[in-house]
């Protein structure tokens, strides 16, 4: 862009004025919607959506988290708020076999969990 005029160089400073300013509302809105994308809730609906698109991950997904769910639970019923080292020991062990249980039918689990959670 030439400018030969004093007239032109107001002419040019007036127009990347106008365009300097739009371009800092540009990057001021494009930081506020990443801003909001991070927040904990979005990454959360994120990562489930993510897992919800891919049949083989969302089964998987959902039978470990119920396989680990299950297995605490059992021990929780267990132990309860025993200071005994052997039941302590004992609950651990029906926890990983009850996890190991779940596991081996995950598939099974998992697909009626994802049908459940389809209605």
């Amino acid at each position: 862009m030439q400018v030969a005029t004093t007239t032109e160089l107001k002419e040019a400073i007036a127009l990347l004025t106008i365009r300097s300013e739009e371009q800092k509302n540009e990057i001021r809105n494009d930081f506020n919607q990443l801003l909001l994308s991070l927040t904990p809730s979005n990454l959360l609906k994120s990562a489930a959506n993510n897992i919800a698109g891919d049949p083989d991950v969302a089964s998987s997904a959902i039978g470990t988290t119920l396989a680990v769910g299950a297995g605490m639970l059992s021990k929780k019923i267990i132990v309860g708020t025993s200071k005994n080292i052997f039941k302590s020991l004992l609950g651990t062990a029906v926890e990983f076999a009850v996890i190991g249980g779940f596991r081996k039918n995950a598939e099974v689990i998992a697909n009626v969990a994802l049908r459940l959670l389809k209605k």
